[in-house]
């Protein structure tokens, strides 16, 4: 089949510099927390729920976009990425773009795309929220010249979504813990595919810290509710691995009776 693409429009964001620095502050505390669930889990208070690839419901399908529509990430940077399709309902707010920050995360467009301290758990009220966190830690892509961060939309996704829901935006991490090291080869890659125009699907190719100083989850833009999957816990993020988002409109079948203990 003929698959049909669409470019992103990507706007730079002056977030930042490119060159890593050997040290950092940051005027939020520490997070201290850990935990991991797997499996499934949810609903949260809007309604999500979780499935992730040990489930037939949520298979690892990775879509690599390395190279389309660069993003220039460098050290705590990002982008303002115009979504294509029907646009991304996320906690019932509808965005037609997002900010697609280097620290592995995407929240609004106008909001804060440097921050390199992940919270756990969320929600959190220092977060930039609203959060849809994939593997949200201190990245730095300033220094490889392999590392950077893509996206596409495709008209038809590539990795199969809910029935009627067929087209797909892509954002894609390639990148590397701070500090980066231009000798070092690429650490991370993970991706985050959101359908049109509510389920989104965490995908993780590649990672060496294995979810042991990362958040993975949403957080919506009041920073009230969340459903994280994973933070802060080591051996919680095994690639290959897939945690599928459903969006309570509908949800599947399989997950209508989830509960997190």
């Amino acid at each position: 089949m003929k698959k049909t693409v669409i470019a992103l429009a990507v706007v730079l964001v002056a977030s930042g510099g490119i060159h890593a620095q050997t040290t950092k502050k940051d005027s939020e505390p520490e997070s201290t927390g850990s935990f991991f669930f797997g499996g499934t889990g949810g609903p949260d208070a809007f309604g999500y729920t979780y499935a992730d690839s040990t489930n037939p419901e949520c298979a690892f399908q990775w879509v690599d976009i390395t190279g389309s529509n660069p993003a220039g990430h460098g050290d705590d940077t990002g982008v303002a990425v115009a979504l294509g399709g029907a646009g991304f309902d996320f906690y019932g707010t509808l965005h037609n773009s997002l900010g697609f920050a280097s620290n592995g995360y995407l929240t609004d467009a106008a909001g804060d795309l440097t921050d390199f301290t992940n919270d756990c758990p969320q929600p959190n009220a220092t977060d930039p929220s609203p959060t849809l966190a994939v593997y949200w830690d201190d990245m730095d892509a300033g220094d490889s010249p392999a590392a950077d961060g893509f996206s596409n939309y495709f008209a038809v996704c590539p990795r199969p979504g809910p029935p009627g829901l067929q087209g797909c935006n892509v954002f894609q991490w390639n990148t590397q813990h701070f500090p980066g090291d231009a000798g070092n080869p690429i650490q991370e890659m993970f991706q985050a595919i959101l359908y049109d125009s509510y389920h989104y699907v965490l995908q993780f190719d590649l990672t060496t810290e294995a979810g042991s100083s990362s958040t993975s989850g949403g957080e919506n833009d009041t920073a009230t509710i969340a459903l994280d999957y994973a933070c802060n816990a080591a051996a919680s993020i095994n690639p290959p691995l897939a945690v599928c988002f459903f969006h309570p409109n509908p949800i599947p079948v399989e997950l209508e009776s989830v509960t997190v203990e």
